[in-house]
């Protein structure tokens, strides 16, 4: 085959075949060590590498794209104004970098911190709806064990949460709002949630205030009328 190209193309001699895979081997290095040399690479963006030899088209349209969108200006010179009232007061206050960033760790550790309390009952009442549903697909699937297995792995998997979630809750509440295990809060249909039970006791407190308010202006009202309709007449008599 080699040989028959050799003759077609006009050139005479014999080909080697160890010859030509050394060479080839050779010419494969070469190439290699070509675009290794010109830091070519192939799972890489062109536009993003840091070390580039030239600024890629698709990097220079990205950046136009952004410099034409109308809050990019804006947003710039927005944290530019940030920047300066913040050295600004940094150095009003005398303050250092090791201060600023101890504030700022500070602060970052109080918000992700435990959960409000609010935030906590909002996740049992989350995870006791998502487990009654997945124990009604559960009792519903008809098909495979696969199914079926994952089914009861991600009840038993928010069973956990919910039982770390109640005893957090009971930690920090009093006796009578406590509430029961997992098990025990998941055979009933509909539970009633202490903090609900609260609010709606509250809510009727309110409403019941809010009538008494309403009669005792009324009667005010009332009697504010009587008085200056009596001293009309007593003044026309």
């Amino acid at each position: 085959m080699l040989e028959h190209r050799t003759k077609l193309f006009g050139r005479s001699g014999k080909i080697c075949g160890d010859t030509l895979q050394k060479s080839f081997l050779e010419w494969t290095y070469a190439k290699f060590e070509v675009k290794r040399l010109s830091q070519v690479q192939h799972f890489q963006c062109p536009s993003c590498t840091p070390s580039m030899l030239a600024v890629a088209v698709d990097g220079n349209r990205k950046l136009y794209r952004f410099k034409s969108q109308p809050g990019y200006m804006k947003t710039v010179q927005r944290i530019t104004e940030a920047t300066e009232d913040l050295e600004k007061l940094t150095a009003e206050l005398s303050l250092q970098d090791d201060q600023v960033q101890q504030w700022v760790s500070d602060v970052q550790q109080w918000t992700t911190g435990t959960p409000i309390q609010n935030d906590l009952q909002k996740t049992i009442e989350g995870l006791y709806l998502s487990i009654k549903q997945r124990k009604f697909q559960l009792y519903r699937q008809s098909g495979g064990n696969k199914r079926r297995h994952k089914l009861r792995k991600k009840i038993v998997e928010e069973k956990k949460a919910l039982e770390d979630a109640i005893t957090e809750h009971n930690a920090v509440v009093g006796e009578a709002d406590k509430l029961p295990p997992p098990n025990e809060l998941l055979a009933e249909d509909n539970y009633s949630w202490k903090w609900e039970c609260h609010v709606k006791q509250h809510w009727e407190y309110m409403r019941s205030v809010a009538g008494k308010i309403d009669h005792l202006s009324s009667q005010l009202s009332e009697g504010i009328t009587g008085q200056s309709s009596t001293e009309a007449l007593t003044e026309r008599g």
